[in-house]
């Protein structure tokens, strides 16, 4: 589960009700879902506001541009969630994201994937594609995604973002802080 989330629902943002009641409804039918805006746009929060409810298990990965030239790189990440594997090999990893691991629902969120390695990106795309997991992908456009994302039938529901308003912002620090809020 997201381990770290409260387990509500949150209030949607008030420039977000269309693209948030788009996402819900793709993530709810078991569609992978991409999410594209600028930097600085919100896309991260939007991703974990969308899974604060989903039971199942998220494994989070950013993209680099210093290691998107490095093969597995991304792969290689997922390392971090099972410390008591040791250092396993790229055929290893690729082995236990095929696996249905924990018996539930698994997704990767794969944040910044406009930097993710074209290695690890074929190997999502694979494991996605033999439903063994689902995949939530953040960037900056479709055309920037790694080409074996492009180019595997995953049918991704896509949502455009803009930028978060300062309503917006209210209602994120309001949920962090607890209280209301007043801008002036």
């Amino acid at each position: 589960s997201s381990e770290n989330a409260a387990n509500f629902a949150p209030a949607p943002l008030p420039s977000r009700i269309v693209p948030d009641s788009s996402a819900r409804e793709s993530w709810a039918t078991g569609r992978h879902l991409a999410a594209f805006g600028e930097p600085g746009s919100g896309r991260t929060v939007f991703a974990e506001r969308l899974l604060r409810m989903w039971p199942g298990r998220v494994h989070r990965l950013s993209g680099s541009p210093a290691l998107s030239g490095i093969p597995f790189a991304a792969l290689a990440a997922l390392a971090a969630y099972a410390p008591e594997a040791g250092t396993p090999s790229p055929a290893q990893l690729i082995a236990a994201l095929a696996a249905d691991g924990h018996g539930g629902e698994r997704a990767i969120l794969l944040d910044d994937a406009d930097h993710i390695d074209e290695e690890s990106a074929a190997v999502f795309a694979q494991a996605a594609l033999g439903g063994s997991l689902r995949l939530l992908v953040l960037g900056t456009s479709a055309e920037r995604l790694p080409a074996s994302l492009r180019a595997a039938n995953l049918e991704f529901a896509h949502v455009s973002l803009e930028a978060i308003t300062r309503e917006d912002a209210r209602v994120i620090a309001e949920e962090v802080l607890g209280k209301s809020l007043a801008l002036h």
